[in-house]
């Protein structure tokens, strides 16, 4: 974000009233923006939790090593 007034890069002359209230105004909008992010991101964190609590055991059985393509494994079946 622009510590400047956005506005002044498009026009050549500036032809807009000039006023500070242009940044506070993007300014919030990038703080709604944020927000939102982590407003996804904990959803997502949640859904993955769910995901993870449903087959946790599974993932943690296939981690095993004897599920890792171990390839002295492979020769003993």
């Amino acid at each position: 974000m622009p510590l400047y007034c956005f506005l002044c890069t498009d026009d050549e002359p500036s032809k807009h009233e000039h006023k500070t209230k242009i940044i506070a105004i993007k300014g919030d909008s990038s703080k709604l923006d944020w927000q939102n992010l982590r407003g996804n991101v904990a959803q997502t964190q949640g859904k993955a939790k769910d995901w993870f609590d449903k087959y946790g055991a599974l993932v943690d059985l296939l981690s095993k090593e004897e599920y890792q393509g171990n390839s002295q494994l492979k020769k003993d079946h």
